[in-house]
């Protein structure tokens, strides 16, 4: 976490909404010693609003802990993304002069 925020430039420290997200996850980064699991990544995460979730600079540090910290498999927050997250149909799936029947 400490790498994390120090690494973030000042102008997103001090953003009122970015800064009050690091504050929520900063408790989380205060247990010494102990790997996180998926499921506690998965809890963390659950407590986030869709706009953080989707926010660059938080979904950068999102898979920054998903990939070097917690070691969770790609395939899996994706899943858990797409179970939170309304995603649209494609423009092929959704457009009725498509051909592709």
């Amino acid at each position: 976490y400490v790498n994390l925020s120090e690494s973030l430039p000042e102008t997103i420290r001090t953003d009122r909404r970015c800064a009050q997200t690091l504050e929520r996850i900063s408790s989380h980064a205060k247990i010494d010693g102990i790997v996180p699991s998926t499921v506690q990544l998965i809890r963390v995460l659950t407590g986030l609003r869709h706009w953080e979730v989707c926010s660059p600079d938080i979904s950068a540090a999102i898979e920054f802990v998903r990939e070097r910290i917690v070691e969770m498999p790609k395939f899996e927050y994706e899943e858990w993304l797409r179970s939170i997250l309304p995603m649209k149909k494609t423009r092929t799936e959704s457009d009725p002069t498509s051909t592709d029947s």
